[in-house]
C-alpha cells in the first residue's frame, strides 16, 4: 500500500468518527414531537404537552378574563356609588353653605338688633339717669319747700299771734278812752263795781 492509500484509509477512519459523532449527536437531540403535543401525564423526561399547555393557558385567559370583567364590573358599581356618593355629597355642601349664609344672615340681624336694643338701653338709660336726676332735684325742692312752707307758717301764726294782741290791746284802748270820755271811774277794789263791767280788765295775751 502506498502513501496515497494509507492517507485515504487514514481520512475515512476520521470522517467515520465525525459521522458517528455526529449520529449520537442527532439520536440525542432526537425528541418525540407526538408526546411533544400531546402528553397529559408529563414525567422527568417528557413534560406537560402543548396541546395542554395551551389548553391550561385557555383556562388561564378565561378566568382572567372572568376576573376582568368581574373587576370591570365591580369598578363600574364602586364608580356609580362613588358619583352618586359624591352627588349626595355635593348636595349636602350646598346645603350646608345655603344654611351657613341662612346662619350668617341671621347673626347679623341679631348682631344689628343687639346694636339697637343697646343703644335704646343706653338711651334709656341715660333718659332714666337723668328723670332721676330730675327726681332727686324735685325731692330737694320738695324738701325745701316744706322746709320754707314750715317757716311761713310758723311767720303766719306768729304774724296771727301778733295781730291777735294788737287787736286786743286796741280794744282795750278804745274801752278805756270811753271811760275816760264818759268820766266814769271806779276803783278796781269797789264792792258796786263787778269784774264784767271793769275796764280795767284786759284780755288776756294770747301766744
Amino acid at each position: 500500500m502506498n502513501l496515497v492509500g494509507k492517507i485515504f484509509t487514514v481520512l475515512i477512519f476520521v470522517l467515520s468518527l465525525v459521522f458517528m459523532v455526529m449520529a449520537m449527536m442527532v439520536y440525542a437531540a432526537h425528541k418525540n414531537w407526538r408526546l411533544a403535543v400531546d402528553n397529559p401525564n408529563p414525567t422527568s423526561i417528557a413534560p406537560l404537552g402543548l396541546k395542554q399547555r395551551l389548553d391550561q393557558e385557555k383556562n388561564t385567559s378565561a378566568k382572567l378574563k372572568e376576573e376582568r370583567d368581574r373587576l370591570d364590573a365591580e369598578k363600574s358599581r364602586e364608580l356609580q356609588r362613588k358619583t352618586e356618593s359624591l352627588a349626595t355629597l355635593e348636595t349636602e355642601v350646598a346645603q350646608l353653605k345655603e344654611e351657613r349664609v341662612r346662619q350668617e344672615q341671621e347673626l347679623a340681624k341679631k348682631v344689628n338688633e343687639l346694636r339697637q336694643a343697646t343703644a335704646v338701653a343706653t338711651a334709656a338709660l341715660a333718659e332714666a339717669k337723668k328723670w332721676g336726676d330730675e327726681v332727686v332735684g324735685l325731692r330737694t325742692a320738695k324738701l325745701q319747700a316744706e322746709q320754707d312752707r314750715d317757716k311761713h307758717f310758723a311767720a303766719v301764726v306768729q304774724l296771727t299771734d301778733t295781730k291777735q294782741q294788737l287787736e286786743n290791746d286796741l280794744k282795750a284802748l278804745e274801752d278805756l278812752e270811753r271811760v275816760l270820755s264818759t268820766g266814769t271811774f271806779l276803783h278796781p277794789g269797789c264792792p258796786h263795781q263787778s269784774r264784767a263791767s271793769s275796764p280795767w280788765r284786759f284780755p288776756r295775751r294770747v301766744r
